[in-house]
């Protein structure tokens, strides 16, 4: 999967899709985008059909649909599944209905307005603003697929490498890989997990000390060191 950086390049907000039955509205959210410093590609439809047919080669980044089309709704819109194709939807209408806006927002739409002059000037800010969140969560999500992708990747390593791996916190034993469970001759993880590493350390190291007395003096040189390296014995 692409990292987060380079992965920005796709949150660009470029071909809107405007899904709309009135010409002259759609002639005014052109003159509107037309009026930015931003490269937009501006594509109208004016039902559901054409829209759908389409959207199947050329898929938008955002969709502004009207509520109310010769073929449905915007409300059919959000129900239909477009394969892996996602985009934040925009609805509008000439008439505002709680009862509708409701419905819209529950079913995924990121914004529900009502048709005026005032909407038609503030289009290019609301698409802004619908995008900046639409990104957000999608990166948000992209970051929490990628922890999911590591994670994975480092428990496969973790579970295949020959040599004995021990997590510990605070001193116990939280995790352990199949090679250390063998290196302490047990049968099973449950024998290990849980327990202190010195249930499994003779009192004194050889010709080194106290076991417990040289585990915290470890302990706090690996912390300051992730490069630390030392030696112990264990009971046979």
């Amino acid at each position: 999967m692409e990292g987060l950086k380079d992965s920005d390049k796709s949150f660009r907000l470029q071909n809107i899709a405007v899904i709309e039955d009135n010409p002259a509205h759609v002639m005014l959210i052109h003159m509107t985008l037309e009026d930015t410093q931003e490269d937009y590609k501006v594509v109208a439809y004016e039902n559901l059909k054409t829209f759908e047919e389409d959207v199947k080669i050329n898929v938008p980044d955002l969709v502004i649909a009207d509520l109310n089309l010769p073929d449905g709704t915007a409300i059919d819109l959000l129900k239909k599944c477009f394969g892996n194709h996602e985009f934040p939807v925009i609805v509008m209408t000439a008439q505002g209905d709680e009862s509708s806006a409701v419905q819209v927002m529950k079913l995924g739409a990121l914004d529900y307005i009502v048709k005026t002059e005032d909407f038609f000037q503030e289009v290019p800010r609301t698409i802004q603003r619908v995008w900046r969140e639409w990104s957000l969560v999608k990166k948000n999500e992209l970051a929490e697929q990628q922890l999911i992708d590591n994670e994975a990747r480092y428990r496969n390593l973790f579970e295949a490498t020959t040599d004995g791996i021990l997590i510990l916190k605070n001193g116990i034993i939280s995790d352990a890989n199949p090679s250390a469970i063998r290196l302490f001759r047990l049968d099973n993880f449950q024998e290990l997990v849980g327990k202190s590493l010195l249930q499994f350390s003779p009192k004194n190291q050889h010709n080194a000390g106290e076991s417990a007395v040289l585990f915290e003096h470890y302990s706090q040189q690996a912390l300051l060191n992730s490069n630390a390296r030392f030696e112990w014995q264990f009971i046979d």
